[in-house]
């Protein structure tokens, strides 16, 4: 088992955002809805998207 755990690894880092445990910017979306943070709009998720993307 830990051998292929060790030949995906080189593979895991090009994929696309949302798939294997690349989360990015969908999490905004996810953490928004458990927590409800008060005062949190669409535009405050806007500016995380823009730091999460950018980082």
């Amino acid at each position: 088992m830990a051998w292929q755990i060790a030949l995906d690894m080189p593979f895991s880092l090009d994929v696309p955002e949302g798939h294997g445990h690349r989360y990015t910017r969908e999490s905004v979306d996810a953490w928004a809805l458990l927590l409800r943070p008060a005062g949190w709009t669409e535009e405050k998720a806007d500016q995380l998207r823009a730091l999460i993307r950018s980082g």
